[in-house]
């Protein structure tokens, strides 16, 4: 499970950054109306399949992933939809959240795969790592002001 802090920034960066094509829409624990009939669009999942959190040095540190979700139209074929998320994830891994907190690590190749139902979609997902660290409260600790490790 990812901390809100990680959640929060990466909602805002696909809001804000510039150049994302695909439209954000937080699906998270809310009923959302999807864009218009089969036009592409993007969500996150926070079901974490590797989280992990530490202390030392007055920091605690969370290591963990998301899914970077895009859905398109059906029966179109693959192309737009990848390079359109291929987009917008080489926009996110390059964000640099300003305290330092958050460093997103690398994102897998895209996965696919079809969404059935009353609309069906064509579904293109891809796993983020990232990296989040805080002081501990009451700590004088500082996190490590390094530079994105997305090119890692």
């Amino acid at each position: 499970m990812s901390s809100l802090y990680v959640r929060d920034t990466v909602r805002g960066w696909l809001k804000s950054a510039s150049g994302i094509v695909l439209p954000f829409f937080d699906t998270i624990n809310a009923e959302v109306d999807p864009p218009l009939l089969n036009a592409p669009w993007s969500t996150l999942v926070f079901v974490s399949a590797n989280s992990t959190k530490i202390t030392y040095c007055g920091l605690m540190e969370e290591r963990g992933t998301f899914d970077f979700v895009a859905l398109g139209q059906a029966g179109v074929g693959d192309r737009d939809l990848i390079a359109a998320a291929e987009n917008d994830v080489a926009i996110l891994l390059a964000q640099i959240d300003a305290p330092h907190r958050l460093t997103l690590l690398r994102a897998t190749p895209p996965e696919d795969f079809l969404q059935a139902g009353s609309t069906p979609w064509y579904t293109v997902s891809m796993v983020i790592d990232y990296l989040y660290e805080q002081p501990i409260s009451g700590t004088t600790a500082t996190v490590n002001k390094g530079a994105n490790h997305a090119a890692a």
